[in-house]
């Protein structure tokens, strides 16, 4: 009985026994949750000896095979399963507890049966989030960062070290079009950000100075799962290896509101014990927070 899965039709007794080392099981329910677009999760119900219902999410290659194909090109894939069979446990709390990581590597399919969080509300990045939930998700961030921030052992994985293909080219092909298609949404200094940003981005891409640590990649509401003033961390697929500052600015819509964000950094600054980077946590306008002095860690330490 093979370990990869390709449909949570293949969910059965036999398999969910053995994905998670108990003998017995019984299989009551799937039921296909969030909207991943490189992959697919499932919710899947069963109950052992009898007992209460119990819950595990399945994480699935995409059923589309457009999307599946460019999971496999773009490496993401196999990024993932690395990162919980190598990395996840060492994180700890923020990231959800890996029963199983399986990857086909002649193929591209994989299978991820991780823990469920019941109770817990998936965050939105169009509706936004409460300052609450700001300050938890830049102390949760600030959690994943701390134990590896400067180390170099982990930070030279392959998985960590990927090409990235939204490089400068890519960046000056398709920013005319954005730019013509939300003209009308964008403020003038925004637009000006963004095409100095076009100009110079393999530059910056480049730039690898010190501290460097995980950049999440996609570390927005949306891969945020909040219960009781803490959150899991889903979705590393675009997992690298650099400047850890520039996940920050995108991880809530209301971060920067001046009545969080001396809090959130602060936050940031006491689990990290480093250098609060100005790329990502120079205070707001207007705001009294200074920039902390706190000593950077070696490449040794985490």
């Amino acid at each position: 009985m093979s370990e990869i899965l390709k449909s949570p039709d293949e969910i059965t007794d036999a398999w969910l026994s053995a994905a998670l080392g108990r003998e017995g099981l019984k299989v009551t329910g799937t039921e296909r949750i969030g909207t991943g677009q490189m992959s697919q999760n499932h919710r899947v119900t069963f109950t052992a000896d009898g007992g209460a219902p119990e819950t595990v999410v399945v994480k699935l290659a995409s059923d589309d095979p457009t999307s599946r194909a460019t999971g496999v090109g773009m490496g993401a894939y196999w990024r993932e399963i690395s990162f919980y069979r190598q990395l996840a446990e060492r994180l700890g709390p923020p990231i959800p507890t890996c029963h199983l990581a399986a990857y086909d590597d002649a193929d591209g399919w994989f299978t991820l049966v991780l823990e469920d969080v019941p109770g817990a509300h998936q965050g939105d990045q169009i509706a936004g989030c409460t300052l609450d939930e700001a300050r938890t998700a830049v102390a949760t961030l600030a959690r994943i960062h701390a134990p590896v921030l400067g180390d170099m052992h982990v930070g030279s994985a392959d998985y960590l070290n990927q090409p990235n293909p939204l490089n400068q080219q890519l960046m000056a092909a398709v920013l005319p079009g954005f730019l013509e298609r939300y003209a009308g949404r964008l403020a003038p200094e925004h637009v000006e950000v963004i095409e100095r940003l076009a100009a110079v981005m393999d530059a910056w891409e480049a730039d690898q100075r010190p501290p460097l640590g995980l950049i999440h990649g996609d570390y927005r509401l949306d891969n945020l799962l909040f219960s009781d003033g803490e959150c899991k961390v889903v979705d590393w697929q675009t997992l690298s290896w650099g400047r850890p500052s520039t996940t920050c600015p995108t991880s809530c819509r209301r971060l920067w509101n001046p009545r969080t964000v001396g809090r959130t950094r602060r936050s940031w600054c006491a689990y990290t014990t480093t250098a609060c980077w100005p790329t990502a946590c120079a205070p707001s306008p207007g705001s009294s927070a200074g920039r902390s002095t706190a000593a950077r860690p070696s490449a040794a330490s985490g």
